[in-house]
């Protein structure tokens, strides 16, 4: 069957809940805030110091979201926009966007990693790096090691801007009959045109940077696979300027994992999180590390915040307490939260699903050496995808990742998505006051042969071998397992919670992230999803769960 992934761009008239006019009415006062957020010409040192933001003024707020990624974010602009006072907790730091913000690539400082002396990305070496509140943070399970962005925007900071849309059929073999394709389809729209999402212009993809994705996409094509181009949360104007050397390369050199220098990534800081900040109603405090959530009464519910510096030194300790509680810490973060709250008795009425049906969005990581020549630099942003629904092993797409290694490999990086069924669950243990993830020793394996067999077929149609060059400066494995940027589950909904994220069992607390998927987004990147569902969900909450705007 052929399926695509749809990657239209929005328009306003396909939007059921808002005219043209209605839409820029409604947005033009929040566009303001964004006009001042181009680049700063200015000198900075090594370890940025954050954005001022304000303090906590109460301890009692109307609405509250833990975390600012995708789901915390579209959140909180909709909060905002119904003139709701809200306060946004994030763990991470907040990163101004000027030139030197992020850590490079290579070599890596402390701003590249959450509070660990030595880098962690899936491939390439381990570097020693000083000890910081860095952007990429990776918790490390028996069997399973789990990436996330942890900075205010959450993932949207770290994660490659893919933004695709999942194929209707493979969608309603992963999520709930009860959630409806065609009721997403305005949702994913209003999140594209907020996230600007194009897909590459023909001109940069010309360029050598990206001589890697046209051997790639050559190499689908003569397959007999499915290529196309990905939609992308990227400015390419400032691709252009980086291009003909008018500002200092950053995404053409293949800065992306640890935060864009450049500001061409159209992430959460840009967009959703200044807007709701316009509105006047939303505050974001960085640095809040959220540790327990009770129910104070029946009317609220209690939530105890650490407060860290750029060490991740406690400087304080305290309770907020807030009516409407909104949880976006992402699949990990919200999940931990809810089984230790449950387990510890603080919210006794959580269902049995509470911490079941995680997933990795099943995905493996593998090298391809090739007799081409793949580019010196391969640069960023990840423009091509194959979609390869008839693999022996699971229906996938894979995408072409760039190495930016700085010599010639003749080699291709592939991340694969496939609709894995395996899933794991979270329990507490008590002794180590730790939430743990039980994931089988093989539950990587359908995904690590979904892999072989894209790879088999590739390689017969074009040439080369799975796994890696000779020459490399480290080693790397054929096939990189357990392991995922996409964490997913835990609080899925229509079981832990219901179809609009509320959580069953207490009224007024709501899952807005990715821990509500169910393990998988069908062979996509879950940002989108994520996002829409948002969008969906806080348009129901508000209309049937607020009386009053505070």
């Amino acid at each position: 069957m052929n399926r695509k992934i749809t990657d239209r761009i929005y328009h306003p008239e396909h939007d059921s809940k808002l005219t043209r006019r209605q839409f820029i009415e409604r947005f033009s006062t929040a566009g303001l805030a964004l006009s001042g957020l181009g680049l700063l010409g200015c000198d900075v040192a090594d370890i940025v110091s954050p954005v001022r933001t304000p303090t906590e003024t109460a301890h009692d707020v109307p609405a509250l979201i833990i975390g600012s990624g995708f789901g915390g974010a579209v959140t909180a602009l909709r909060l905002g926009q119904a003139g709701i006072r809200t306060m946004v907790l994030e763990q991470g730091k907040r990163w101004p966007i000027t030139p030197n913000t992020f850590s490079p690539s290579f070599p890596p400082d402390g701003r590249s990693t959450w509070l660990r002396t030595r880098t962690i990305l899936p491939f390439g070496p381990s570097l020693p790096i000083s000890r910081h509140t860095g952007v990429l943070d990776r918790i490390d399970y028996e069997n399973m090691q789990v990436y996330r962005g942890t900075a205010v925007g959450g993932g949207s900071i770290v994660y490659g801007g893919i933004t695709v849309q999942p194929p209707e059929d493979l969608f309603y073999e992963i999520f709930p009959r009860g959630l409806s394709y065609q009721e997403l389809e305005p949702y994913y729209d209003r999140v594209r045109h907020i996230l600007r999402i194009t897909t590459v212009p023909a001109d940069i993809e010309a360029q050598p940077y990206y001589d890697y994705a046209r051997v790639f996409a050559e190499h689908g094509a003569n397959a007999g696979l499915e290529v196309q181009s990905v939609g992308q949360a990227t400015d390419w104007d400032v691709i252009r300027s980086e291009i003909a050397g008018t500002v200092r390369p950053s995404t053409i050199i293949g800065e992306a994992y640890y935060g864009n220098n450049g500001g061409s990534k159209n992430s959460l800081d840009q967009n959703y999180l200044p807007m709701a900040e316009a509105t006047g109603y939303v505050t974001i405090h960085p640095l809040r590390r959220v540790i327990d959530i009770a129910q104070k009464s029946s009317e609220n519910y209690r939530v105890t915040v650490e407060e860290i510096d750029e060490t991740g030194r406690v400087l304080q300790t305290k309770e907020i307490t807030t009516t409407y509680l909104f949880l976006a810490a992402g699949s990990v973060g919200t999940t931990e939260l809810l089984v230790k709250a449950h387990e510890l008795g603080d919210l006794p009425n959580l269902n049995a699903e509470v911490g079941q049906g995680w997933g990795t969005n099943g995905s493996s990581m593998f090298m391809r050496s090739v007799n081409e020549l793949t580019g010196k630099m391969q640069g960023g942003p990840i423009i091509k995808m194959i979609s390869d629904y008839n693999n022996a092993a699971s229906p996938s797409s894979i995408e072409s990742v760039f190495f930016p290694l700085g010599q010639e490999c003749g080699c291709l990086l592939h991340l694969l998505l496939s609709l894995d069924t395996e899933r794991g669950q979270f329990s507490y243990n008590s002794a180590t006051n730790k939430t743990e993830l039980m994931w089988p020793v093989s539950g990587s394996d359908q995904a690590v042969r979904a892999a072989m067999d894209f790879a088999k077929r590739m390689n017969a149609a074009n040439g080369g071998l799975l796994g890696p060059p000779a020459g490399l400066p480290f080693q790397l494995p054929d096939v990189l397992k357990d392991f995922t940027y996409h964490p997913l589950g835990g609080m899925v909904m229509d079981k832990a919670c219901d179809l609009n994220g509320r959580v069953h069992g207490y009224p007024k607390m709501y899952v807005m992230d990715g821990s509500a998927l169910p393990g998988s987004c069908a062979t996509a990147n879950p940002s989108l999803t994520i996002a829409a569902l948002a969008e969906r969900n806080i348009e129901t909450i508000l209309a049937e769960d607020f009386v009053t705007a505070d």
